[in-house]
């Protein structure tokens, strides 16, 4: 959050093109602090689907891996909003490692509002284009708590996620778990 709080400015969007991985989950965390929007980018996504989601949102920043890198270096001079490109390239982090930054970011201390859009996710196309759907911040508070109070989960509570996170429903179980102190086994892929 601290590394985006000095690369971007409130209501900024940072696109995201990967599978199902830890950075995924960090990187949504860190755009709320940060006070900017997660563009989702289905990992699947081909040219013509992350090309119009790219120049759709305007993104201005974007967070793949060495896989996708050659997808995003062809749409890149085809999105003019698109300044940087971030590539994890390697095995996932243990952990979060040394901060080499100014004052890391908390969620907590940031200046997140209510009405801050904190994510972004399209919809499959069936009618035409895809769709930015567009999450405030408090719709994440709300759908967290009812989601406890429909389903209460306690710090004991381990919840297996097959579902991709391009798409709200993987979060939804991310934020029930930190609300509720619990945990999330993340599947690659689903089988």
């Amino acid at each position: 959050a601290g590394w985006l709080a000095d690369r971007t400015r409130p209501g900024d969007r940072m696109a995201v093109l990967l599978g199902s991985r830890t950075e995924v989950m960090v990187a949504l965390y860190a755009a709320a602090a940060a006070r900017i929007a997660h563009v989702s980018v289905p990992d699947g996504a081909g040219l013509d689907d992350a090309g119009h989601i790219l120049r759709n949102s305007r993104a201005r920043l974007v967070v793949t891996d060495s896989e996708r890198r050659s997808l995003i270096d062809r749409l890149r001079r085809d999105c003019p909003d698109l300044e940087q490109v971030v590539v994890l390239d390697g095995a996932e982090p243990d952990g979060l490692g040394p901060y080499a930054g100014k004052e890391p970011l908390a969620l907590a201390g940031s200046a997140a509002a209510p009405e801050d859009i904190t994510a972004v996710y399209y919809t499959s196309g069936t009618t035409g284009p895809p769709k930015g759907c567009m999450v405030g911040h408090i719709w994440w508070r709300r759908i967290a708590d009812v989601e406890q109070r429909i389903n209460p989960k306690t710090a004991a509570d381990r919840t297996l996620c097959c579902l991709p996170f391009h798409y709200n429903d993987a979060p939804i179980l991310l934020t029930t778990a930190l609300n509720s102190g619990g945990a999330v086994g993340v599947m690659r892929r689903f089988s």
